[in-house]
C-alpha cells in the first residue's frame, strides 16, 4: 500500500526517520549530521515509533505504516466527514449522510481510497503526474494532522452552536489546541503552511 516498491521516497523517509530515531535530529547522514529541515514531525514520528517498536524504519514504513498508520488516517477523515456533514446539513438544510448506505461507501472508496494503482493515473487521461498521497509519508502525516484540525474546529462549532456564551477557558483551550495542531501540520510538511 505504501508503494515500497517503486518508489523513492519510501527509502528516503526511512533513512531521515532512522537519523530521528538513532541521532534526535533530521539530517541525511551524507555530511555528517548536518541538520535537514524538511519534514521533520513526520520523520521524527515515524522515527519515534519505530524506536518504541524496536524495529527498523524501513519495516515500520513498509509493514507498520499500512497496519496502524493508513487505518488511523481513514478513521480521522471519516470523522472529518461526518462534523462537517453534521454542520452543513443543519447550517444548508440538507439530509445528513447516511453512513449506512451502500452508496456512500462505494463513493468514498472511489474519491478517496483510490483503488487504482497510482501508476496508471499518467496513462488513462488523469494527468501525468503519478503520485499517491499514501506513499508520501509526510503528506499522509500532514492529511492526518488536517483531518483532526478540521474535525476539531467542527466538533466545537457543533457542541456550541446553542450556547449564547462560551467560557473563556473553552475557548483559550480550544484556540491553543488549534494553534498547535496547526504548527504541527507545518512541521509535517510545510506546503500545508498556505
Amino acid at each position: 500500500i505504501t508503494g515500497a516498491w517503486a518508489h523513492r521516497d519510501t527509502l528516503w523517509y526511512a533513512s531521515t526517520a532512522g537519523m530521528f530515531k538513532i541521532h534526535a535530529t533530521s539530517s541525511t547522514g551524507l555530511d555528517g549530521l548536518v541538520p535537514f529541515p524538511y519534514h521533520t514531525l513526520s520523520s521524527f514520528i515515524y522515527g519515534s515509533i519505530s524506536g518504541l517498536l524496536g524495529i527498523n524504519t524501513i519495516t515500520f514504513v513498509n509493514i507498520i505504516v499500512p497496519i496502524l498508520i493508513i487505518p488511523i488516517f481513514f478513521l480521522a477523515l471519516l470523522f472529518c466527514v461526518k462534523e462537517v456533514g453534521k454542520y452543513y446539513s443543519v447550517k444548508l438544510n440538507f439530509n445528513r449522510i447516511d453512513e449506512k448506505n451502500i452508496k456512500y461507501w462505494v463513493s468514498f472508496s472511489v474519491l478517496v481510497v483510490l483503488p487504482l494503482p497510482y501508476q496508471i493515473f499518467g496513462y488513462v487521461g488523469l494527468g501525468r503526474e503519478r503520485y499517491h498521497y499514501l506513499i508520501s509519508h509526510s503528506y499522509l502525516v500532514a492529511l492526518l494532522l488536517t483531518f483532526i484540525f478540521l474535525s476539531l474546529i467542527f466538533t466545537f462549532v457543533n457542541l456550541h452552536k446553542e450556547e449564547k456564551k462560551i467560557s473563556s477557558s473553552n475557548k483559550i483551550l480550544f484556540v491553543g489546541t488549534i494553534v498547535l495542531l496547526y504548527f504541527a501540520i507545518t512541521l509535517s510538511k510545510v506546503s500545508f503552511l498556505f
